[in-house]
């Protein structure tokens, strides 16, 4: 049988992942393959891959993955039973009972991929034309309501119905193209969120223009205005529906999406934070309060680069020092308690105290101060607004003081311990910032801080499958994270313009890591690895050891799981398109 083709889109690796599974249980059978069954594998690999272009058109579906799992599994115990029979029965063919449970097996699974594949393209079917039939209708009823008898009554009525579909439509097309093109399983499951409620919209105003056009017969104006708030009730009510899904979902890393169900907190984790907005610890309109913090928040953090105050304007060793922001408070029982804001949250609050010149990484609640005897607030000092989650999901403000500005006998001493999960996610934002500032200097500081935490999301994602971070010491980590912002400071610092003689092995890959760098962020000490080994000529062992002494992550292989490092890792992405130069190598030695 022939192996899977490589995909360029490594965003959908599913369909690869699980034919390479299946091939290696092939590998492994250590007997015939039987010739019967190709042409049903070739059809079950089509069927997958089909399934994958439809994700890749329509959005993913990770809940289909999930779900074809068991099969996966039990489609390799069939084979296991392949070899099994043939050994046993010690016969040049095998037992037929043997491959045609995995004929039927193999069966079921390309039948799956094809009618989930089905349902995909339906669901995108369906909701393009039900988009339609919503503005159709919305054209019928401004047709009836431009009527010369009842323009000067209900024309501010459909201009705000018109004003407001338009929204809800362009928030739905939104999800969509943000679902088709970032391919998170978290975009996908708000994707299909988006599509059951654009079907329950679509049924809600259906019949209006039916009904309203027996209104108009009727001349009944106030039936009309009725029936004409009730319709931008519908699209304002979607719009704030889905916004705070996408809100409640997106502003989550996936680190704060576990502790979510793992940590006892007093109220929902904070979902933004952000200096002086005017709210006063009330319940608010969530897109209102959204809107009004985010600016809020980006005028601060410019604010603080124009007086070369901003985090990612700190040296590496500054950085290195600085502690995630963390939540103090008492429970019922009066016991010192501590959690964390989200990480999005975790910048401004982080400038805050840089402003400030404080250290103390803690924040207590304003009400706390002033129901606590004999605690006091430093004279000038000002309340951070943090917008917090009721536990229905429900957005609201509350004011918090740094440690440092609060003092007297009644002050809480309680000093968490630090969360390496947590340290790690922050710092990975912050270099981040400053990695990006010299590469992009102009980039919009809106954009900056979104892509911040979408890169500490991917680094998170691929630390939990290399380091054991529920047991990490973290002074090991502290320690090693140093001489990984001293590797990251060497390489921005470096001059690129300046020649290097190729026997200085140290400069040459800086300059390497650092020209990669510049060009674009995204794999770059994969591409700086792949030069040194393709247009340097290296040796092998000469680029390990560069990769293992000057790159940022390799700092911590001796703190990864037994048999995987970010220096394995990084040398077998750079490998992964260099067999045939290395088959060259190979021959040329003999």
């Amino acid at each position: 049988m022939e192996a899977a083709p490589e995909y360029t889109n490594q965003d959908y690796t599913q369909a690869d992942a699980h034919w390479e599974d299946i091939m290696s249980s092939i590998t492994d059978l250590d007997v015939p393959f039987p010739e019967e069954l190709n042409s049903s594998f070739t059809d079950y690999h089509e069927a997958m891959d089909r399934f994958q272009e439809a994700e890749l058109q329509f959005g993913a579906a990770p809940d289909v993955w999930e779900q074809y799992q068991p099969q996966h599994e039990q489609l390799k115990e069939d084979l296991s039973d392949v070899q099994t029979a043939h050994k046993e029965t010690r016969a040049p063919e095998h037992a037929q009972s043997n491959v045609a449970a995995v004929h039927d097996r193999v069966l079921a699974a390309t039948q799956f991929f094809a009618e989930e594949r089905a349902k995909l393209a339906a669901r995108e079917q369906k909701m393009q034309e039900e988009i339609q039939a919503l503005k159709d209708r919305i054209t019928q009823m401004q047709t009836l309501i431009h009527a010369p008898e009842l323009q000067t009554v209900h024309t501010k009525n459909m201009e705000l119905i018109q004003m407001l579909a338009m929204q809800y439509v362009a928030t739905l097309q939104e999800i969509r193209e943000e679902a088709v093109q970032k391919k998170k399983p978290v975009l996908a499951d708000l994707y299909k969120t988006a599509s059951v409620h654009l079907h329950k919209t679509h049924d809600a105003i259906q019949n209006i223009p039916d009904r309203l056009r027996q209104y108009v017969t009727e001349k009944r104006d106030q039936a009309i205005d009725v029936t004409l708030q009730k319709v931008a009730g519908i699209f304002d009510k979607g719009i704030r529906f889905l916004e705070q899904k996408k809100q409640n979902l997106l502003h989550l890393s996936p680190l704060e999406h576990k502790e979510q169900d793992q940590k006892e907190k007093p109220e929902k984790e904070v979902e933004v934070l952000f200096p002086e907005t005017k709210s006063n610890d009330s319940k608010q309109n969530v897109p209102a309060v959204e809107s009004s913090v985010e600016k809020s928040f980006q005028l601060f953090m410019e604010n603080a680069e124009k007086e070369g105050n901003a985090v990612w304007q700190k040296s590496a060793e500054e950085r290195q020092n600085i502690q995630a922001p963390v939540l103090i408070y008492k429970d019922k029982e009066g016991n010192d308690k501590a959690f964390y804001p989200p990480t999005v949250n975790t910048l401004p609050a982080i400038q805050h105290q840089l402003n400030m010149k404080s250290k103390d990484p803690r924040w207590i609640a304003a009400k706390d101060v002033r129901e606590t005897p004999n605690i006091s607030i430093r004279k000038g000092a000002k309340a951070v607004e943090f917008v917090l989650f009721t536990k229905d999901k429900k957005m609201y403000t509350k004011k918090f003081f740094n440690m440092e500005d609060v003092f007297g006998k009644g002050g809480s001493t309680f000093t968490p311990t630090p969360d390496v999960r947590r340290e790690m996610y922050v710092h990975d934002m912050m270099n981040y910032l400053a990695t990006r500032a010299v590469y992009e200097p102009k980039a919009s500081k809106s954009t900056m801080l979104a892509d911040a935490k979408e890169a500490a999301d991917k680094s998170y994602q691929e630390k939990k499958s290399i380091y054991d971070l529920s047991h990490m010491d973290y002074d090991a980590y502290k320690k090693a994270e140093l001489e990984s912002n001293k590797r990251l400071e060497a390489i921005l610092q470096t001059n690129i313009e300046i020649p290097v003689p190729k026997e200085d092995y140290k400069n040459t890959f800086l300059q390497l890591l650092a020209k990669e760098l510049r060009q674009a962020p995204e794999n770059y000490v994969v591409r700086a690895v792949q030069k040194a080994w393709t247009e340097l000529h290296w040796k092998e062992h000469h680029v390990i050891a560069a990769l293992k002494e000057f790159v940022p992550q390799t700092a911590f292989d001796h703190l990864a799981k037994s048999g995987k490092t970010f220096s394995e890792l990084l040398m077998k992405a750079a490998a992964k398109n260099l067999a045939p130069i290395k088959q060259q190598e190979q021959s040329a030695v003999r």
